[in-house]
């Protein structure tokens, strides 16, 4: 009787420590996931985790213009190594990459439709960055800024993070070094935008959409690439045809987000521009009004276009001069120099 009581209490010990090992493992391996994910970065997966931004059609984007909007607010995005991934740009309606000193890129996320949790690393602006905004009416975010900027924050706005005395929609995390660890998020910044006098509502600018199911008839091309100067910016897209969507690289690599997305659009603009050098710095002065080149990207076709910009608003033509209608969902405009190559 004694050894049959002393086997049972092994038998449980072994059965309980069989099942918490499994429970264990499985514990670790989920903690382990999102890391895998960051560091496999091979060829583009198929089945990619995408938010709800990005998804195709779901119930909560059942309808890209049904959804509830607030005033726009337009946020400058660093896209320096030092500040990837970057946290929010996956939440913004539109993402303008525009070019900076050195041949490299800078991001300007306009959010509308999503209140991203983490916001940034926010960095500095540029002139053109008020220009841009101006056309969407919003609350500008932005730390600092170059002299040319400093001129122009008057004609908007704007929430600064370095000088602005609105320090408290601002914080620096301890995992990055200054420059690239100042952060907010949506709701924090709407607040004091509030309290200092913002206006709650905007107006409301947007493209001219297909329906859901009309669809975007141009020439086929899945793959395209900005050969920007300096090579860990050379931005790429790839077309998935499962997820209608265009995964997003930049510098040879896949762009991820701080929650370890991938990067996406559902439109893909390019606006060929004018620049040049205007002082010892390297700033760019950007030509963003008259008119110019255009390519148009979505559901793996092309179609070629102008852009123009005459009093106010940026409209984007077919060559036949109609206004072109792209899909509903969320669109990412690069505004290239014409001496920089395109290929798709």
């Amino acid at each position: 009787m004694n050894w049959l009581k002393q086997n049972v209490v092994v038998i449980v010990l072994l059965v309980f420590g069989i099942v918490a090992g499994i429970v264990g493992f499985t514990y670790m391996s989920d903690l382990l996931k999102p890391h895998q994910q960051i560091e496999e970065e091979g060829e583009p997966e198929v089945e990619i985790p995408i938010s709800p931004i990005s998804e195709e059609k779901s119930e909560e984007n059942a309808n890209w213009l049904d959804l509830p909007r607030k005033r726009n607010m337009v946020v400058v995005i660093d896209n320096d190594l030092n500040a990837r991934p970057q946290s929010g740009l996956d939440k913004a309606d539109l993402v303008f990459e525009l070019p900076i000193e050195g041949g490299t890129t800078r991001f300007m996320a306009v959010f509308s439709r999503f209140e991203p949790e983490l916001i940034g690393p926010i960095r500095s602006a540029r002139d053109y960055n008020i220009d841009i905004s101006k056309e969407y009416d919003p609350i500008f975010v932005h730390a600092g800024g170059s002299p040319q900027a400093f001129a122009k924050f008057d004609e908007i706005g704007n929430l600064n993070g370095l000088e602005g005395g609105v320090d408290r929609a601002f914080w620096r995390i301890n995992e990055r070094e200054a420059p690239y660890n100042l952060y907010s998020d949506a709701e924090t910044l709407r607040r004091v935008a509030l309290q200092e006098g913002f206006r709650e509502n905007g107006q409301i600018f947007d493209f001219k959409y297909l329906s859901f199911e009309e669809e975007f008839k141009g020439n086929l091309s899945k793959k395209i690439s900005i050969n920007y100067q300096h090579s860990d910016f050379r931005t790429e897209y790839l077309y998935d045809d499962n997820t209608k969507r265009y995964l997003r690289f930049t510098g040879g690599v896949t762009h991820w987000v701080n929650t370890g997305e991938q990067l996406t659009a559902k439109n893909v603009i390019i606006q060929m521009i004018n620049t040049r050098v205007i002082d010892e710095e390297g700033r760019l002065e950007l030509t963003t009004n008259g008119t110019g080149k255009a390519i148009f990207f979505s559901e793996g076709q092309v179609i070629q276009g102008i852009w123009e910009k005459k009093g106010g608003v940026t409209k984007y033509y077919q060559s036949e001069g109609e206004e072109i209608a792209i899909k509903e969902g969320n669109t990412w405009i690069s505004l290239v120099p014409v001496n920089v190559n395109v290929a798709y």
